[in-house]
C-alpha cells in the first residue's frame, strides 16, 4: 500500500502530500555507553531538504539491536537545521526486547521502532533548507545506559549468518494540508 502512495501520478490540481523524502541504512554499530549521544555517522542521520515552512516530518524506521544491555533508555530521534543547530527533539519509541538463554546474538534481541512527526508550530522553528535527523539517547536519570550493544549486526555476533542484518529509516516532509494527525494522541507519560 505505502509503494502505491509513494509511485502515484501526480494529477494535476492534486500533488502528493510526500513533498520530500530522505532514507539512511543502519549498518553494525556499537553506540557503547554515554548519556546525550546523538550521532553523525553514515546511517545515524537522515538528512531531508523541507521546502515549506508549514509542512510536517515523519520520522519512521525499524532495526535490530542485540547484546543483554539497557533497555531503550532515553532514545529519541533530534532535528538540526542546515546550520547544524539542534532545534528540536522526539523521545519515545516502540520498542521490543526479547531476552533468552541462547548464545544466538548476546542473549537478547531488540527491536527498535521509531516513529515520530515533528510538527510545523513551534517544533521546527520555520526551518527549510536541508535539515538532518539524527538517532540517539539521553538517560532522563543522567546514567550512562546504552541501547543494546549493537545495532544491525553481522557474522560477528552470530557465526551462522549469512549476511549482514541491517535497517532502515526514513523522513519524509509532508503537505500539512493534506494529512490528519492529532497533536499529543498519545496516552501515557514521559
Amino acid at each position: 500500500m505505502a509503494r502505491r502512495v509513494l509511485n502515484k501520478a501526480a494529477v494535476s490540481g492534486d500533488p502528493s502530500p510526500i513533498l520530500n523524502y530522505g532514507m539512511s541504512r543502519i549498518d553494525r554499530f556499537q553506540p557503547g555507553s554515554g548519556n546525550n549521544r546523538w550521532w553523525t555517522s553514515d546511517g545515524l542521520r537522515c538528512y531531508v531538504n523541507r521546502e515549506s515552512t508549514s509542512s510536517k516530518c515523519i520520522v519512521n524506521g525499524a532495526w535490530l539491536g542485540s547484546g543483554s544491555h539497557s533497555y531503550h533508555s532515553g532514545m529519541g530521534v533530534r532535528m538540526y537545521n542546515s546550520g547544524n543547530n539542534s532545534i528540536h527533539t522526539e523521545y519515545g519509541w516502540g520498542y521490543i526486547w526479547q531476552n533468552n538463554s541462547g548464545t544466538d546474538m548476546s542473549n537478547s534481541a531488540h527491536l527498535f521502532r521509531p516513529m515520530q512527526i515533528f510538527d510545523a508550530s513551534g517544533e521546527m522553528n520555520n526551518e527549510t533548507g536541508q535539515i538532518s535527523f539524527r538517532i540517539g539517547h539521553n538517560s532522563k536519570s543522567g546514567g550512562n545506559q546504552q541501547p543494546a550493544n549493537t545495532w544491525a549486526g553481522d557474522y560477528n555476533n552470530d557465526a551462522r549468518q549469512r549476511g549482514d542484518h541491517y535497517g532502515y529509516w526514513q523522513v519524509m516532509e509532508i503537505d500539512s494540508s493534506k494529512i490528519a494527525h492529532a497533536n499529543d494522541s498519545h496516552t501515557g507519560g514521559y
